[in-house]
């Protein structure tokens, strides 16, 4: 018997034709399905994550010695949020940014 490693595919949570503000999308933290849910908020639209798995964690492992190798003197972020307003809030699995983490936190969720 084998067992899959692949992760399930992102889902759209799909809301019509009408987009999400960030504070649409917070506002939707307090409903029990979304709260137990990893999701993310691109340019109006909330995503349903999937849980990453060793692959993917590994991966990310890698990436992220790279980055911080590569971009000396830069902001390298593993699994942090980014709110770019009107209508993101991602969390990428590792970004790289000019800006210092003091400089990203004033922009932080609420």
């Amino acid at each position: 018997m084998s067992v899959s490693t692949q992760e399930p595919p992102i889902k759209l949570v799909n809301f019509g034709e009408q987009l999400l503000t960030l504070d649409g999308y917070y506002a939707m933290s307090a409903v029990p399905f979304f709260a137990e849910k990893r999701t993310e908020l691109l340019e109006g639209r909330m995503v349903v994550m999937p849980l990453p798995g060793e692959m993917h964690n590994y991966v990310v492992d890698q990436v992220e010695a790279r980055a911080r190798a590569w971009f000396a003197g830069w902001n390298v972020r593993r699994e942090k949020g980014f709110v770019i307003p009107p209508d993101t809030d991602a969390g990428p699995d590792v970004a790289v940014v000019r800006e210092s983490a003091a400089e990203l936190a004033r922009v932080g969720r609420p």
